[in-house]
């Protein structure tokens, strides 16, 4: 309650400021993980192309999918950079088991 006996309202901002952290994660094929800012999955992994997608942080509305290969840096509008450090393909035997392939990334928030 506020000092004349009012309930206080308390808002919480769905897009809080940028951290400033850079942080690495490694990732499993249908695993989700947050960054100090970003919340990342990643959709799947083939011949060594991985698609990633954004689905919360600072300026993202909506979802943004990411296409790229091991040594891609790829920016986002907001400024984040994502770099794909490694990308792992499934083993071949695999048959369609869920977080066979994998990536770890590296996430950079805009300068």
């Amino acid at each position: 309650m506020d000092p004349t006996g009012s309930p206080t309202r308390r808002t919480v901002d769905p897009s809080p400021p940028p951290s400033g952290e850079e942080r690495t994660l490694r990732l499993a094929q249908g695993a989700q993980d947050r960054s100090s800012d970003l919340e990342l999955s990643l959709s799947r992994v083939t011949d060594g192309e991985a698609r990633l997608t954004v689905s919360a942080g600072p300026g993202i509305d909506e979802p943004q999918t990411l296409t790229g290969s091991e040594g891609d840096a790829l920016e986002l509008e907001n400024g984040y950079t994502i770099t794909l450090d490694e990308v792992e393909d499934p083993p071949e035997d695999h048959e369609g088991v869920g977080n066979a392939g994998s990536v770890t990334v590296t996430v950079s928030p805009p300068e």
